[in-house]
């Protein structure tokens, strides 16, 4: 039996949605200080749940993720301290292309196309998971590269226990796959909350939801 624990990052200055004057890349954006706030009581939390030192993080390597990362990692046992470290770009966040939260109030005059796919105005309930924003991803995209994580990684994982920071479309993407959710389903799956970790087991070729940790 492998227990998977699925955790987006902590809060980031781009979950607040404020506009700045300067640009910051979309890998680049940082916790704030309640993010890693929320990632070391996250640490916590999962000490609680944690039972083998054989296991292993995988993690975005994106600024916010690898923020999660470390302030997580603090407020875990030393045993768990030891867990193997695995970063995989599979595990970043959807591209949007030509949208930045940023730039929110402007969007539909800098790139009226991708606003109106974003917003679903002109497609049926299934059609933001396939619409294509401009220069970025669809979620079909990011759907593919978590089964191709799951597959090369979790599948062949040698770890009892097996900790994924990653970011909320990825981990809806990536609930998707495991679980074998009609593509409906994503309308129907809440964003999970900053730090929030979800649990799932994978036993005899089968993957098992156990909800949010409490």
């Amino acid at each position: 039996m492998k227990n998977i624990y699925i955790v987006r990052h902590g809060e980031t200055i781009g979950n607040l949605k404020i506009k700045r004057d300067e640009y910051i890349i979309d890998s680049s954006v940082p916790l704030t200080d309640c993010g890693k706030t929320q990632a070391k009581e996250a640490g916590q939390k999962l000490n609680k749940y944690l039972s083998s030192k054989n296991g292993v993080f995988f993690v975005s390597p994106f600024k916010r993720t690898r923020e999660t990362f470390l302030n997580l990692k603090s407020s875990l046992d030393e045993d768990f301290k030891t867990y193997a470290y695995i970063e995989d770009p599979r595990l970043v966040e959807q591209d949007f292309g030509d949208f930045d939260f940023q730039f929110f109030n402007d969007w539909k005059y800098i790139s009226p196309h991708s606003f109106f796919i974003n917003q679903a105005r002109y497609y049926d309930e299934t059609g933001r998971f396939f619409a294509r924003l401009e220069n970025g991803e669809n979620m079909l995209d990011v759907y593919n590269r978590m089964s191709l994580f799951v597959k090369t990684r979790l599948e062949t994982s040698i770890y009892e226990e097996n900790v994924i920071v990653t970011h909320g479309n990825a981990e809806r993407a990536l609930v998707m796959f495991l679980l074998n959710l009609p593509v409906e389903s994503y309308y129907s799956m809440e964003v999970p909350k900053n730090c929030s970790i979800r649990h799932i087991v994978y036993e005899s070729g089968v993957y098992t939801d156990k909800g949010y940790l409490t």
